[in-house]
């Protein structure tokens, strides 16, 4: 996508994440977790903190999660990791849904591996 053309705001993934986002943060803030304000740094921190947790679940053969059994740990720890970002990103205002669609049109504008990336 170029620069010129606008993402929808309205439509029914960003609605849908949005809405899930302001119940997620709601939670949150009902849990105490918003009691004082919380930086970028504690976030993001909390965001690796629920990808290390996927990575660990992976390396120990995906069992069921303790907590949400139907589901295998890194189903759960990376929704874990989408609930931590919509929580900051609701708190922040920041327009997540947007821009996901903004990059998954970027992104198919990109040659094979991003310039032949190793990874």
């Amino acid at each position: 996508m170029n620069e010129k053309q606008e993402v929808p705001k309205t439509g029914t993934f960003v609605e849908a994440w949005n809405e899930t986002a302001k119940e997620a943060h709601a939670t949150a803030i009902e849990k105490g977790w918003w009691d004082t304000d919380r930086s970028y740094g504690e976030c993001i921190a909390l965001m690796h903190s629920e990808l290390s947790e996927a990575l660990e679940g992976a390396r120990n053969n995906n069992p069921p999660d303790k907590h949400v059994p139907k589901f295998k740990s890194t189903e759960a720890e990376l929704a874990d990791e989408v609930i931590r970002i919509m929580d900051f990103g609701q708190a922040r205002g920041l327009r997540i849904a947007e821009a996901i669609l903004a990059k998954i049109e970027h992104n198919k504008t990109r040659p094979h591996k991003h310039g032949n990336k190793e990874f």
